[in-house]
């Protein structure tokens, strides 16, 4: 899926399935994340934003829930001028616990 907006900004979301894992893409056209501050990004509290416009706490959050909760990742690619893309990557729950169920019907167990 592809979004436009006014100002030609695009958003462009794509998801893969495996048997293992299920992926994410969302990518902007919008802005990129500068060097200087990429290895902050998922720090708590951490905003681009003039103070008392954010809480810094939306990609933390996120972070903790993918990677923390899911045994997922969560990435970025960026590109100053181009784009950002960020990745998400959990385990697929469902095919793996299919696998079990057949594996389990396969073994008597």
């Amino acid at each position: 899926m592809e979004l436009k907006s006014e100002d030609s900004a695009r958003i462009k979301v794509k998801t893969t399935e495996s048997d293992k894992f299920m992926r994410y893409e969302l990518r902007t056209t919008a802005s990129a994340f500068p060097e200087k501050i990429r290895d902050d990004l998922f720090k708590p509290f951490f905003t681009t934003k003039p103070t008392g416009k954010g809480t810094g706490l939306g990609l933390s959050i996120s972070y903790e829930i993918i990677v923390r909760e899911h045994h997922g990742e969560l990435l970025f690619e960026t590109t100053e001028g181009e784009f950002t893309e960020f990745i998400i990557r959990c385990p697929n729950i469902l095919k793996l616990n299919e696998h079990k169920q057949t594996h389990s019907k396969n073994t008597g167990r």
